[in-house]
């Protein structure tokens, strides 16, 4: 963990440093850093992208992560907009009027995620995603719609990259949502195949993703 508890809040940036220095020995590429300031809850300004800064930098202030795994509500597109990498991030509402709060803490926590990531050089899309009720526990949680599976390269006999959307519709009314989120995978270029039978796994905090070991990519 880069930071974490109480032992979080007395580290040294040089603690932090040589932390970050341990990831990126096991792996070149940048790393960036998903989670949000407090500070920034309810902020609706649009970030000064001129002003961007690394995930070390972001890492080293007080930063906390919305959800389990950044797969639950970002999902990497392998695109770029105007030179930057292009990713796609939950925007929650309500999918049950009787239950705002939730949909409404939640968004607000992810609306200050994306600024944070926007802040660190990406491109930001929104999609949407209800939160309600889920069908077993009745547990309020949302639905994951951006925990996919995805071809960025096509494959022979298709004209177009494959994403692989969870659906929730066959057993809750979500086929607004599941046809929304299928038209922005398609605005993006990519075949969106719907996947149904999510609903089971909305109490687990999961969807097609979580549910997906894989065992070799393409090069």
């Amino acid at each position: 963990s880069l930071q974490g508890g109480a032992e979080s809040a007395r580290s040294a940036p040089a603690t932090l440093s040589r932390r970050w220095l341990r990831i990126e020995a096991l792996d070149p590429r940048a790393v960036f850093s998903f989670g949000y300031k407090p500070e920034d809850l309810g902020e609706t300004v649009q970030p000064d992208l001129s002003q961007t800064g690394s995930g070390p930098a972001m890492a080293a202030r007080n930063i906390h992560q919305c959800g389990f795994h950044v797969d639950q509500f970002v999902s990497i597109t392998g695109l770029r907009r105007a030179g930057r990498p292009l990713l796609l991030v939950a925007d929650p509402e309500a999918g049950d009027m009787r239950y705002p709060r939730a949909a409404e803490e939640l968004k607000r926590k992810l609306d200050a995620s994306a600024l944070s990531l926007a802040r660190q050089g990406f491109a930001i899309l929104r999609n949407p995603v209800p939160v309600l009720p889920t069908i077993d526990t009745n547990k309020c949680l949302p639905r994951l719609y951006n925990n996919v599976l995805l071809e960025n390269v096509t494959r022979n006999g298709e004209t177009q990259p494959l994403v692989w959307v969870p659906h929730f519709g066959d057993l809750e009314l979500l086929t607004n949502f599941d046809a929304e989120n299928r038209r922005i995978w398609e605005s993006l270029g990519f075949r969106a195949i719907g996947v149904l039978g999510f609903s089971h796994l909305a109490s687990r905090n999961g969807a097609l993703r979580c549910a997906t070991k894989v065992i070799m990519r393409g090069l």
